[in-house]
């Protein structure tokens, strides 16, 4: 529900209640997609008795040179976070459509903390104070985890164990949250969808026949859904509006 009694609190939540994520993409989008290209990159983490870990890997893309306009520094980035049973080239695809937007996007091989929640946390702040840039957006299929960590907005998909995340809590946030689920996931993406609804600025969209992992069993509407979103947040250049 939207905050009438704070002006800025509820022109965000209008905006986000008004947005056409049905809005058609530039026709140009999978042509400059196809340019891009996906980096596999490293970090080493170092533990407390000072020993290095075993290098952590993630996948990095940037938009195009015909989008960069001259310029190699950007100020909005995309941290991808995926599921437990997939790694980080289960992004590959959306990688190059959100470079090709004009993003710049990071999506980390997560297995390698076997899914350590106080882990990931660590690594994803380390690694976000290496990014030059304002704002960072996430898109996460994993856990509460991304709830967690200061940023922009959040794309939630089926995110799991928000069972234990309060109430009141997700009323006082004001995260702007868009909740993707595919209607045939009537457990953990259902669970989720009724948990983080709470948040005063999140919106749920479903996409019909969709499944838990809809981004993947539906990439084209997930696509269109996600970057109407994105661009209604002012995250884009302007050139691409």
């Amino acid at each position: 529900m939207c905050d009438e009694t704070n002006s800025d609190a509820s022109a965000l939540c209008t905006l986000i209640k008004s947005i056409d994520l049905e809005k058609a993409l530039p026709k140009r989008l999978e042509c400059l997609a196809d340019e891009v290209e996906v980096i596999e990159e490293s970090i080493s983490e170092v533990v407390e008795n000072g020993e290095d870990l075993v290098s952590i890997r993630y996948l990095s893309s940037f938009p195009p040179i015909s989008q960069r306009l001259g310029s190699t520094k950007f100020d909005n980035y995309i941290l991808l976070l995926h599921d437990q049973t997939n790694d980080a080239n289960v992004w590959q695809r959306t990688l190059q459509v959100l470079s090709a937007s004009g993003f710049c996007c990071i999506a980390p091989h997560l297995t390698n903390f076997v899914f350590d929640e106080e882990k990931i946390i660590h690594f994803l702040l380390k690694l976000s104070s290496r990014v030059e840039t304002r704002e960072i957006v996430i898109v996460a299929s994993l856990q509460r985890t991304a709830t967690q960590l200061r940023v922009k907005a959040l794309i939630a998909i089926g995110i799991s164990d928000t069972h234990r995340l309060k109430e009141e809590e997700l009323r006082e946030n004001p995260l702007p949250c868009l909740i993707v689920r595919g209607t045939f996931d009537t457990s953990i993406g259902l669970n989720a969808a009724n948990k983080l609804k709470h948040l005063r600025n999140s919106r749920l969209v479903e996409i019909p026949n969709g499944k838990h992992l809809c981004h993947l069993s539906h990439p084209s509407q997930f696509y269109k859904i996600l970057l109407n979103f994105l661009l209604n947040l002012s995250v884009l250049p302007q050139s691409m509006h």
